[in-house]
């Protein structure tokens, strides 16, 4: 039988590998510089959007700890991803910022950070 422990860290890395799954299936770079490359692109991009994969990734956001090494990986290939979903259809961004929480999410850490720092360089801490 596998241990709580065990199955947390496997669905971790399943996780994981699906993220970066994701991120180089919609890598704009793998594609051909070719219109039927462009056209297939934009078709993964669609059934993505389609499937609700924006809102999933902002939603895995939302429980991945920045501090940890590993999930701030996790963060960064979501985000990686988001763009290139953006990069292969321009139209995405606007659709990210009207399904998503992503923007008060990016908010939400540049206030974090900010505030950290003035509590530093204050010597509040």
């Amino acid at each position: 039988m596998v241990g709580f422990g065990t199955s947390n860290l496997l669905l971790c890395w399943a996780i994981a590998f699906n993220l970066q799954l994701l991120q180089d299936l919609t890598d704009p770079n793998v594609f051909e510089d070719d219109e039927e490359s462009d056209e297939l692109a934009r078709v993964l991009v669609d059934a993505l959007v389609e499937n609700n994969v924006l809102e999933l990734l902002v939603q895995n956001l939302q429980w991945l700890n920045d501090s940890d090494p590993d999930e701030m990986a996790a963060v960064y290939i979501t985000l990686t991803t988001v763009e290139n979903l953006v990069e292969v259809k321009l139209a995405v961004a606007e659709l990210v910022c009207e399904r998503t929480k992503l923007l008060k999410w990016l908010l939400g850490k540049i206030m974090v950070r900010e505030f950290d720092f003035w509590v530093v360089r204050l010597g509040f801490f």
